[in-house]
């Protein structure tokens, strides 16, 4: 241990006279434990958001989409799914089509979106199976799967039968007398994927009978792809591009929710400025006390001077003193943050409301990159806040210090 270290450690423990600056010291070390710990428990929260948000949008969808003209067939499918399989980081692809109709029920309609799937290739390229929550997960051509909130808007539960109401394939035969076709499907699954709009506007059919019905031949709106790891869908989507050789509309998930992310990522960003301007507010109550410290320490430095230290001595002082404080508010601040991030992941005590947030419990995700940002941050903040009093501590001079003491 160095000399300038063991005369920090003993400035910055031996106050029991020095009540002021034991209580300032105090201060800043709370401080930075109270806006460290909010920042890092925040940007968890964030995270957690982040993580259930993505997931939710993943398990009605898959993370890459390719979407194609009206005119393709079986044959042009087939040989763009070729080559999609060779591109690495491709699991799994699934045809499926999409469409408007109209739910009746009991005298009741609303417009609702239709999506034929095969369910054995679904399963492969989304947790469709996982949200069914009532029924089994069976679609025959004859079968819907509805969501939780339309099923409770209608009262309706597993075995029901439903009517969809499409309009004529062919456009140029619809007058004023005519109609659309009906048909009647049996409820044989109940999903919830956690987000409302899904759930009240979303049902599911087989892709066979929904072309029938809709009077269509063997089209596809596009193939949904599942990659090894949805945060290289970008990545994976640029192979895709490059191994086709035809234009086609390759979307990834973060493409087709680019507002919501891009919304939550400002937020973010927003709020981790914003907090650290707590942290900050406690740097300065350590300028304070190292000033105060400073004034209560005259004689020492004054002396310390006079036996051949030199400023920079004096400096390393100070700025030793000022950075274990420092660092003991921010092991503090780390500790509250992980404690209350653990309490809030296992109890989760802290309620919100499911419709407008999409889920009813506060998710958390600690991030070792958040923690490593947010404890940089605060190290450089803390290494400013101690040289600036301990320079001037080392620019007293020893001679007109001890000529007035």
């Amino acid at each position: 241990m160095t000399l300038h270290f063991a005369i920090a450690i003993r400035y910055l423990f031996s106050r029991r006279k020095e009540v002021i600056l034991l209580l300032s010291s105090i201060i800043s070390v709370s401080g930075i434990a109270i806006g460290s710990a909010a920042l890092l428990i925040t940007l968890s929260v964030m995270n957690g958001f982040h993580t259930d948000l993505k997931n939710k949008f993943l398990s009605t969808s898959s993370a890459v989409n390719i979407l194609f003209p009206q005119s393709f067939d079986a044959l042009s499918r087939q040989s763009v799914a070729d080559k999609v399989m060779t591109v690495k980081g491709v699991t799994a692809l699934a045809p499926y089509l999409m469409n408007q109709a109209v739910f009746t029920k009991r005298g009741r309609s609303q417009g609702v979106m239709v999506k034929g799937i095969d369910p054995a290739l679904q399963n492969k390229v989304s947790t469709l199976e996982k949200q069914v929550m009532k029924g089994k997960y069976s679609l025959t051509e004859d079968d819907i799967f509805i969501g939780a909130e339309l099923a409770s808007s209608y009262g309706l539960s597993v075995g029901d039968s439903v009517f969809l109401t499409v309009p004529p394939a062919d456009i140029s035969a619809v007058s004023s007398f005519s109609g659309g076709r009906v048909k009647e499907l049996h409820v044989s699954g109940i999903f919830t994927s956690g987000m409302w709009e899904y759930d009240m506007n979303l049902v599911y059919i087989n892709i066979v009978g929904m072309r029938e019905i809709y009077g269509l031949g063997d089209i596809a709106t596009g193939f949904e792809i599942a990659v090894a790891d949805s945060g290289r869908a970008d990545r994976v989507a640029s192979d895709i591009r490059n191994a086709l050789d035809m234009r086609l509309w390759v979307r990834t998930w973060k493409e087709i929710n680019r507002t919501l992310f891009a919304a939550l990522k400002l937020e973010k960003k927003t709020m981790f400025i914003i907090l650290s301007l707590i942290v900050m507010v406690a740097v300065f109550n350590i300028i304070s006390s190292l000033l105060l410290q400073t004034v209560e320490k005259v004689r020492d430095i004054g002396a310390l001077k006079a036996l051949g230290a030199d400023s920079a001595f004096i400096e390393k002082i100070f700025v030793y003193q000022g950075i274990m404080s420092g660092a003991a508010g921010l092991l503090l601040g780390n500790t509250l943050a992980v404690a209350a991030c653990l309490l809030l992941r296992k109890y989760e005590f802290i309620e919100i409301p499911a419709a407008v947030y999409y889920m009813n419990k506060l998710p958390v995700i600690m991030s070792l990159s958040d923690f490593a940002v947010v404890n940089a941050a605060s190290v450089v903040f803390i290494l400013l806040a101690s040289y600036i009093p301990a320079r001037q501590a080392g620019k007293l001079s020893p001679a007109v210090i001890l000529r007035y003491e």
